[in-house]
């Protein structure tokens, strides 16, 4: 059998360079190109998880005093290089090293571009003739940085997240349902009760039934029936039916509550079967049912 395995693009980069500090990257010969060029221009490297060189390519060029480079040539660059990992790079032809309102707003809304794509911007390097300035050493490159840009991608993150955490648990409930067995409980309610406590007391083992197993419960009250023989000197008592989904552990509980309810004189709770389900009636024979 064929796989077809997924593989990186080729190393644009022809040289093996590993950079291990904003030093390594200013040394570059490419980088020592552009420092005193007329115009702005800007580079992105490439780097992967180790740091290595991928790739090196001039994004733009610009005036002396400004360049405008989109953030999703960045982001298209670094992802169709295979990069984990991008350091930005550009000029500044006035050698006036101070990051500017318009680097600082792309740096950031690039950071947040890229970091949807699991892609890292580990600096963004501004350089002159013989100076440089790392933004992020100079705590430029700001997670707490705010924009409406940005604020546009955080909503819709949280959007994407909350989506995808809803079909999370929409496919964890069907898991849960489909662990869940289908049972059938029958109680015998003391007949000295008022109908109302009657009522409230079919009410309470409802809402713990529908409670864990997440599924509307069938009830059927069949009101008062004469016993087959006295039980707590009754003569007859009130029936209720119950129909839900449970796991064993929730049917353990429910029948721990059944016996410290005053009310309950008698129970029963059978897993269904095709057979019992066919005929519900042989449930109701007082002598299989619990007190």
């Amino acid at each position: 059998m064929e796989i077809e395995i997924q593989k990186k693009p080729p190393k644009e980069y022809k040289k093996d360079i590993q950079v291990k500090s904003t030093t390594d990257v200013v040394e570059l010969e490419e980088i020592k190109e552009i420092r005193n060029a007329m115009q702005e221009n800007m580079i992105l490297i490439g780097l992967d998880r180790g740091n290595n060189i991928r790739t090196l390519k001039l994004m733009g060029l610009g005036t002396d005093r400004y360049i405008e480079i989109n953030s999703k040539d960045i982001l298209r660059t670094a992802l169709i290089s295979g990069s984990d990992r991008i350091i930005i790079v550009h000029n500044h032809p006035s050698n006036n090293l101070k990051a500017s309102p318009e680097d600082l707003h792309f740096t950031n809304i690039t950071r947040k571009f890229l970091e949807v794509f699991n892609i890292q911007l580990l600096d963004h390097i501004i350089v002159t003739e013989n100076e440089h300035l790392s933004m992020l050493n100079e705590k430029l490159v700001n997670k707490e940085y705010k924009d409406k840009g940005i604020d546009i991608i955080d909503k819709t993150l949280i959007i994407e997240e909350n989506i995808k955490l809803k079909n999370e648990n929409e496919k964890l409930k069907i898991m849960e349902e489909q662990f869940m067995n289908k049972y059938e409980s029958i109680i015998i309610i003391k007949p000295t009760l008022t109908e109302e406590e009657t009522k409230d007391t079919i009410n309470k083992y409802k809402e713990n039934f529908e409670k864990f197993s997440n599924q509307p419960v069938k009830v059927e009250d069949l009101g008062k029936k004469k016993l087959a023989y006295e039980i707590q000197g009754n003569k007859e008592g009130s029936y209720a039916v119950f129909t839900f989904y449970g796991k064993p552990e929730d049917i353990s509980e429910t029948e721990r509550q059944y016996r410290i309810d005053d009310n309950v004189m008698k129970f029963m709770t059978v897993k269904m079967d095709m057979e019992a389900e066919e005929n519900p009636e042989a449930m109701e024979d007082e002598d299989d049912m619990e007190m």
